[in-house]
């Protein structure tokens, strides 16, 4: 019933397990080829050599098809080879043509994945059930009915990732694991060229290679050629370097053979050939129209995980050859859009019953290594798999093993002196042990196992390197970082005399286990540090972007350690996703202070009849934190800030008068008012009215963002002068002026201004001198705190 020429047990089903990933992993994740090469720079010899390059990389599509076809058609299916080559050359077909149209990288080739062995896991299972194994055509039917859900899930899952936008998570996968993982890929080229060019496929190719004397003449010279290649392409870097060793290769190996008396029934024979090759003409376009009817669809059904776990691997492996193909190329790629047409490929590749697959990296770094990063490369390796599925496969029977072995030798030692050798140079040690750590573990144990066991390495790597870092932006205390409220001289100078009783930490990025401890740990020794004993811990979250439940229970445990060393914790910027954590770690405050500003006008009351038992305090900002730090330290040291404020006011203006009787004079140009808490002196950009000196009371300084926010710029009491730039600059207010407490003030109009000019000269100079103060104290302070926190 079958015209079918086979290839011989041995050499077909032997096309499986590792060694079958070796070579055909030309599409396997991370293959790359150093760029070095020069591009043609006209049109029409990029095109030449985008073709030829297509030529070489489709005659490898067809033999990986053949091989994969192998993997699945064995046992019961034996019989059905050839149509499972059709099968296994359609996939090929359809994958190049749509992903060389489609790709982000325009040098992209398609085709059939290593992780086809899965697929000949599943279908394995198929031939064991003896009620199928009794029906040969109901097996290859339901057999193409698995491979057909399998392309058609594979295809709906890349699509839907794609459109999601999920192709980027493959990006957070560590640069080492992947250069690793590209090593692995060279060695397991370097395997692969050895099994092709002994005739047959297994863990025993590399030692029979080595040991049997006999052998040398099978791989020596290809491996040879493919060594010279990697050092002429790196001296000369020409792109037609590759495409010229590989004709001068099949014209050497004919002249020898020709040579050595041997014909190609003699080369054929003794396997130095391709050939012979099954024929896939049997296959049919309608074949799985033919074989919907007849399919066990139970069967199928209890398939379905198998198909899955081959799914989520292919899945997985396409991100990791976009990520791959990144590094090769040195350019940004579109990878959800990657995703998207290898969705579109593998679901009409379902519709002809042909294998699922994606992009291979191999032939396609192959492409940007020769300048054929064109849409021709990839759509001539297409055509190639077509003319081998319409046409038949005898074009190929007569290229020589060494060939493809001499390309495969090639890449091999690129990738090993890319990633093994000139790496050392370019990374750090402990990222170069990961790239040898990840690289023994592909030859070893797998690839996919390896790339599971380098990311562990990875992320643990960064959780140490991460741990590290100091969560502490900034450490300060009182004496070098205070709040905007306005003091006396007095206060100031005991808040730079007791200030660093006062510890302030600027927390900074995400807080994790491994670096909670160390804010502790620095917690604890300034505990124990000689000087003024420790009143006020202030911990500021403004920076922090999140926290981990295991530092959550770290930062519970610090009430208690506040208890017992007898200072104040007091947390501000707490949002509340990091509250919420905190809380449900323990953390409770015992008064959390809203963002009203009653709500924090009370708090700063209530410390007057506070029993100076230590707390935990909540704030909005560190500014209300710094406030109310400063008048706990401020009444520690006995402080009478009321007093101080009257003689503060008393130094900075009325003592510029120089007498009493200056004074009375410059009284009569002013005039006395006074605003109940609430009440606005000046509004933000309204026109300038009133020049105030503040003689009691106290008032907020605050500005509209432009998100609608009100932030409190500075809060000033008795002494202070109200309206001066814009005096000055004739500029509207800048900000809003509010009273927070029954507030008396000296108010100077325009009209009163202009009559001290003209009518008291030297209480204008006076008046002048004291707001010229002001304003040099107001910079000093400002360029002192910008230099804190800079420095």
């Amino acid at each position: 019933m079958l015209r079918v020429r086979t290839m011989s047990p041995s050499r077909m089903v032997g096309a499986r397990d590792r060694a079958v990933r070796a070579w055909s992993d030309l599409g396997s994740p991370r293959m790359t080829v150093a760029a070095r090469s020069r591009p043609p720079t006209n049109v029409s010899g990029s095109v030449v050599v985008s073709v030829a390059s297509g030529l070489l990389t489709g005659s490898l599509c067809v033999l990986f098809a053949l091989s994969y076809a192998g993997i699945v058609f064995t046992g019961p299916l034996g019989p059905f080879v050839a149509i499972g080559v059709g099968m296994a050359l359609l996939g090929a077909t359809v994958h190049a043509l749509v992903l060389a149209a489609g790709s982000s990288y325009p040098g992209s080739v398609g085709g059939i994945g290593a992780e086809t062995a899965i697929l000949g896991v599943v279908v394995s299972t198929l031939g064991a059930d003896p009620t199928l194994a009794a029906s040969p055509e109901t097996l290859l039917a339901t057999t193409v009915a698995v491979i057909a859900v399998a392309s058609a899930l594979t295809g709906a899952v890349y699509w839907s990732l794609g459109r999601a936008r999920l192709g980027n998570l493959i990006r957070y996968i560590p640069y080492p694991v992947m250069g690793g993982f590209v090593a692995g890929i060279g060695w397991l080229l370097l395997v692969g060229a050895s099994e092709l060019t002994l005739g047959h496929l297994g863990r025993g190719a590399l030692t029979a290679m080595l040991l049997d004397p006999t052998l040398l003449p099978r791989w020596l010279p290809a491996l040879a050629v493919g060594a010279a290649l990697v050092g002429l392409e790196r001296r000369v870097g020409h792109y037609l370097g590759v495409p010229a060793v590989m004709v001068l290769t099949t014209v050497g190996f004919y002249l020898a053979a020709l040579g050595g008396g041997l014909d190609l029934a003699t080369l054929e024979r003794d396997g130095w050939l391709l050939g012979p090759l099954a024929d896939g003409r049997d296959w049919s376009p309608t074949l799985l129209a033919e074989t919907v009817a007849s399919a066990r669809w139970s069967a199928v059904a209890e398939s379905l995980p198998g198909i899955a776990t081959f799914t989520a691997t292919v899945v997985i492996g396409l991100l990791l050859v976009g990520a791959s193909l990144e590094i090769v190329t040195r350019r940004d790629l579109r990878l959800n859009r990657d995703l998207e047409v290898a969705g579109i490929s593998n679901l009409v590749a379902a519709l002809g019953g042909g294998f699922p697959g994606y992009h291979y990296i191999g032939c396609s770094s192959l492409h940007h290594h020769m300048g054929a990063d064109r849409r021709v490369a990839g759509t001539t390796a297409g055509v190639v798999c077509a003319v081998a599925l319409i046409a038949g496969l005898g074009a190929l029977e007569h290229l020589p093993r060494m060939v493809l072995a001499v390309l495969l030798f090639f890449m091999g030692f690129s990738l090993l002196l890319t990633w093994l050798v000139e790496s050392v140079l370019r990374l750090t040690r402990t990222d170069y042990l990961i790239v040898l750590t990840v690289f023994v573990l592909v030859v070893l144990v797998g690839l996919m196992e390896a790339v599971v066991i380098g990311l562990i390495l990875g992320i643990a790597l960064f959780a140490f390197n991460y741990a590290r870092l100091d969560v502490v932006k900034k450490e300060l205390t009182a004496t070098n970082l205070r709040s905007r409220v306005s003091r006396p001289a007095s206060a100031l100078g005991a808040l730079r005399e007791h200030g660093d009783s006062v510890s302030i930490y600027r927390l900074d990025g995400y807080i994790f286990f491994g670096t909670v401890n160390r804010l502790l740990e620095r917690i604890r020794t300034r505990t124990e540090a000689a000087g003024h004993p420790l009143r006020c811990v202030v911990l500021d979250f403004r920076n922090v972007r999140g926290i981990d439940s295991s530092a959550a229970i770290y930062f519970s445990r610090l009430p208690s350690l506040a208890r017992r060393r007898g200072f104040d914790l007091v947390l501000t910027a707490v949002g509340p996703a990091l509250w919420r954590t905190l809380q449900r770690e323990g953390l409770q405050q015992e008064r959390r202070v809203q963002h009203t500003s009653t709500d924090i006008a009370r708090e700063r009351r209530a410390r007057h009849t506070d029993d100076g038992t230590p707390r935990v305090m909540v704030f909005p900002t560190l500014d209300d934190a710094l406030e109310w730090s400063e008048d706990r330290l401020l009444e520690d040291a006995e402080h009478d800030e009321v007093s101080a404020t009257i003689q503060s006011m008393a130094d900075v203006y009325w003592r510029l008068f120089e007498d009493p009787r200056t004074a009375l004079r410059f009284m009569r140009y002013a005039q006395r008012q006074t605003f109940a808490p609430g009440e606005t002196l000046t509004a933000q950009d309204a026109p300038f009215r009133n020049l105030y000196f503040i003689v009691r009371g106290s008032v907020n300084v605050t500005v509209v963002t432009a998100q609608g926010e009100s932030v409190r710029l500075r809060s000033m009491g008795a002494g202070a002068c109200i309206g001066e730039i814009s005096m000055y600059l004739g500029t509207p207010a800048t900000a809003s002026v509010q009273a927070t407490s029954p507030t008396e003030v000296i108010a100077l109009s325009k009209a009163d201004l202009r009559r001290i000019r003209e009518e008291a000269p030297d209480i204008n100079a006076l008046l002048h001198e004291a707001i010229a103060h002001t304003l040099a104290s107001r910079l000093a302070e400002g360029n002192r705190l910008i230099d804190v926190l800079l420095h």
